[in-house]
């Protein structure tokens, strides 16, 4: 979760820091508000991950946002496949892996978790004896 948050906010801050260079990778943007509009929005994104990710047991909430937010925007990239720039093909896959990653992550901690703990527990340290008099 912690690297779709850098992700997100990184990929989010740099059309507002230098919109040149933003533009140089992904194509001249003829709508800047709309542009912004996503910009802000993945921002956010990306700033509520980091804080599930600085949690020691995030909610549930924050692996479905992220999974969410991954799979929404690789959907997007890959619908406007033909008339996008190949970068946000490649962008797509990557939202694909880092939604496979939140979830193997969320299933495998969840396996550990509902392991069952043994009825009784053995111990190889000396006990005191009960029936001291």
């Amino acid at each position: 979760m912690l690297f779709e948050a850098v992700y997100y906010i990184v990929t989010g801050v740099w059309p507002f820091l230098h919109l040149q260079s933003f533009e140089a990778v992904t194509g001249k943007k003829a709508d800047r508000f709309t542009l912004r509009s996503t910009a802000a929005l993945i921002l956010v994104v990306g700033a509520i991950l980091l804080l599930g990710s600085l949690r020691r047991r995030p909610d549930p909430g924050y692996t479905a946002l992220g999974v969410g937010a991954a799979v929404g925007l690789s959907m997007i990239e890959l619908a406007h496949g033909r008339t996008i720039r190949p970068v946000y093909l490649l962008d797509a896959i990557g939202e694909i892996v880092l939604a496979a990653m939140l979830l193997g992550t969320k299933i495998i901690s969840g396996l550990r978790s509902t392991r069952r703990k043994p009825d009784c527990e053995f111990s190889f340290a000396p006990q005191p004896d009960i029936m001291q008099f």
